[in-house]
């Protein structure tokens, strides 16, 4: 996941209490921009020299759906780093996402 600088603008709070087909596309926008913008040189440098892994995959190539399901707000995707023959649990990740004013795109992730 490419790193955030100072720089990133901060973005108002989004109401994930109620499904809205606005919020989920503002919702949508930001996890986009959190984990789908292409890294930098040095984004890229750093992940190699910490070892750490990197997103590369459009959303589209990752499967990225969004599901609003008894009050919550559900990011799914083909997980990156699937051995062949796993299970199909083992084959997406689910993630919680819920608000967080503190962070650069207002929202936090949770394994779900």
């Amino acid at each position: 996941m490419p790193s955030l600088s100072d720089s990133t603008p901060s973005l108002p709070p989004l109401d994930l209490e109620y499904y809205s087909e606005a919020t989920r596309r503002a919702l949508y926008d930001r996890i986009v921009q959190a984990n789908f913008t292409p890294p930098t040189r040095e984004e890229i440098q750093e992940a190699i020299d910490e070892g750490s892994y990197l997103e590369l995959r459009t959303p589209e190539e990752a499967g990225l759906l969004l599901f609003y399901f008894y009050g919550r707000w559900l990011a799914v995707s083909h997980a990156s780093d699937v051995p062949e023959g796993a299970s199909e649990a083992r084959q997406w990740e689910v993630l919680s996402v819920e608000p967080d004013p503190s962070r650069p795109f207002g929202i936090e992730f949770s394994e779900v």
